[in-house]
């Protein structure tokens, strides 16, 4: 109980915070110089994460999940297309990196659900009907994410894309926490 009031203390304190600093950025524009830098570094950031999982696998195979190493590339992916928008454009648009991001991951997601059924079809009770349901929802919450986001933004409000970043702070948070539960169980 009290590990979810701190997570809901510090998710508020992330929705405050990033809150300030998105009104800020609406007043000030970064120099293009520094844009590049910035998803240069993110860019860099995402090869490494991908090469360190992929050296670990070489070593003991299967320590990381194919899924996991697939999520890896695609956030790789989505931080070259980045850096080229940036460089083509001058300019960074976080809000719709995001975006790319959330249609990648409610993409993912429909396919687990998908590769997850034809196992099922091709050698019945592989995977257990929890489990089968699980990613149904997963895939559901994933895609509902993506819709909200686009709505958010659509609307053009700053108070909905604050509120749509809140969601997806509050939601990250939920999900920390999930795992460091999961975690804790397993000791």
């Amino acid at each position: 109980m009290k590990s979810q009031q701190r997570a809901l203390a510090l998710t508020f304190c992330l929705c405050a915070f990033f809150a300030t600093q998105f009104v800020k950025s609406q007043e000030e524009k970064p120099s293009v110089g520094f844009l590049e830098q910035y998803a240069k570094a993110q860019e860099k950031l995402a090869e490494v994460d991908l090469r360190r999982v992929e050296e670990y696998n070489a070593r003991v195979p299967h320590t990381f999940p194919a899924l996991y190493v697939d999520e890896l590339r695609s956030n790789l992916e989505t931080a070259r297309e980045q850096v080229k928008f940036v460089r083509a454009n001058g300019q960074q648009d976080l809000v719709q990196l995001q975006l790319r991001g959330l249609a990648t991951s409610a993409q993912m997601a429909e396919n687990d659900f998908n590769q997850a059924k034809e196992v099922n079809r091709t050698m019945p009770g592989a995977i257990r009907q929890i489990d089968l349901d699980k990613l149904r929802a997963v895939a559901d919450v994933a895609s509902l994410r993506l819709k909200l986001a686009e709505e958010s933004v659509k609307s053009g409000s700053p108070i909905d894309i604050m509120h749509w970043h809140m969601e997806r702070l509050s939601s990250e948070m939920q999900a920390l926490q999930s795992r460091v539960d999961e975690l804790n169980l397993r000791r």
